[in-house]
């Protein structure tokens, strides 16, 4: 046994001794292979569109392959030309979810990669066209992700796309709006909501009506404290007059933040956050309800809420379903985690609310809500209108209001 250890390693020894004298040899020879790459690394190819690829060291004389199809095969995985131009097939059905495109150098052998993922989504469009990427912030946060909207006029045979959000290209944070009349080729110069308040806008929302007219609900911090603010936008005469949607009492400071908002026929449904003070941890839902496309609301709260990031969604028959994410009541977070709660509203009256359903040791939060568009769901007897509420499921080791330790996240779906 001890002699075969030893002739083991001997072997061993001796082998590697023969590597690097090889290697060495090499070296002294002048006969490494030079090391090609393709870039981009990656890319995202709309079906039907191009992607150019490109080898260094420059110069270097190559041949293309996709998925080890040499020049590749325009009915299935796509074409690449001799100079490394990818074209990405067009039928949806055929085409794989990605492809492999592959330059080998004629000389040594040697060859590099790229991945193409193929989808059928346009080219991505830059809507901040209004300053130069990296000097400024801009976001979209408002309940729900309710920032942007499309509408289709079925009369002109276009469909137009809306979208806003706030950004600090003039200093402080402002709402910008930008629309598009060709189904999102492209969009108009983005252009300030209200540029008469002198305080910093966030959290934008918006929904378009049966007519194609668009209404814009934002927080303001322009009188001390945080307001809610409507504006509608008519394509032919432009944005109306903005009205203050929240109640305002004079002298009283209060903080009313991340409007979302709905709309069916005439009724408009907004709901947002109200807090007492800037430093209130457990806000009230409110809601408004106007029955005249938002010539008046009626503003009430839903009782003890105690919830944030709330968002709406309205049925057919303009009733609307509120989500939000419930804190608790008589033990509340962080000592117990959030769930999602969601509640109904008829005609500007409170219905029934409901707590979906959670799973132990996790925090629901951020609720999106939609509702079945059948236009005969609630109106007839055989017809029920589903509800569908999505929401975040994070583990979070150390809960508390900022700074917390998460640990995963995952996105749960409710059908009520």
């Amino acid at each position: 046994m001890k002699y075969k250890a030893f002739d083991s390693r001997f072997n061993i020894a001796l082998f590697t001794s023969l590597l690097l004298l090889l290697l060495s040899g090499c070296a002294v020879n002048g006969e490494e292979e030079t090391v090609i790459t393709v870039s981009p690394g990656t890319a995202v190819v709309t079906l039907g569109d191009t992607e150019q690829f490109s080898v260094t060291p420059a110069g270097t004389t190559v041949t293309w392959s996709v998925n080890g199809i040499l020049g590749g095969n325009e009915g299935t995985v796509g074409t690449v030309g001799a100079d490394g131009k990818y074209t990405a097939p067009s039928d949806d059905d055929a085409a794989p979810e990605k492809v492999i495109v592959r330059a080998a150098d004629t000389t040594t052998g040697l060859s590099s990669s790229a991945i193409a993922f193929l989808t059928t989504f346009d080219a991505n469009k830059r809507l901040t066209t209004h300053y130069t990427a990296g000097t400024s912030k801009s976001n979209t946060y408002s309940s729900g992700q309710k920032n942007i909207a499309v509408f289709k006029d079925t009369g002109a045979g276009v469909v137009n796309v809306y979208a806003v959000w706030s950004d600090n290209s003039s200093g402080p944070y402002k709402v910008y709006f930008t629309k598009s009349v060709d189904g999102g080729s492209t969009f108009d110069v983005p252009v300030l909501v209200d540029d008469t308040s002198s305080g910093e806008q966030f959290s934008p929302a918006l929904a378009a009506d049966g007519n194609g007219n668009i209404f814009i609900v934002w927080e303001d911090r322009g009188q001390g404290d945080a307001d809610i603010f409507l504006r509608k936008y008519d394509s032919v005469t432009g944005f109306e007059l903005k009205k203050q949607i929240n109640p305002d009492a004079t002298g009283i400071t209060d903080y009313d933040t991340t409007p979302s908002i709905a709309i069916s026929s005439d009724e408009i449904y907004v709901t947002w956050e109200h807090r007492e003070n800037s430093g209130d941890n457990y806000p009230d839902i409110y809601f408004a309800w106007s029955s005249n496309l938002g010539d008046t609301f009626t503003i009430k709260s839903f009782p003890s809420s105690f919830g944030r990031r709330p968002a709406v969604a309205i049925d057919p028959a303009g009733v609307a379903y509120v989500a939000w994410e419930y804190l608790g009541e008589l033990v509340q977070f962080p000592d117990v985690p959030t769930r999602i709660r969601l509640g109904n509203i008829s005609g500007g009256e409170l219905g029934t609310t409901l707590d979906l359903n959670a799973v132990s040791g996790y925090n629901a939060r951020f609720p999106a809500v939609a509702v079945d568009p059948d236009p005969d769901c609630n109106t007839s007897g055989d017809l029920i209108c589903e509800v569908y509420v999505a929401w975040q499921r994070a583990l979070i080791s150390d809960p508390k209001f900022v700074s917390e330790v998460i640990n995963s996240y995952d996105i749960d779906l409710a059908i009520v």
